[in-house]
């Protein structure tokens, strides 16, 4: 039980970092348009 939870916070944590390295990622191809 307490593994499961380890995971679900584990996921948690790297769907927020996806998140936030999308983010970062689309803001550098907004500010940068290749060609």
């Amino acid at each position: 039980m307490a593994k499961q939870t380890l995971d679900k916070e584990l996921a948690l944590k790297i769907v927020k970092a996806s998140k936030k390295a999308s983010k970062e990622l689309g803001y550098v191809k907004d500010k940068k348009p290749h060609k």
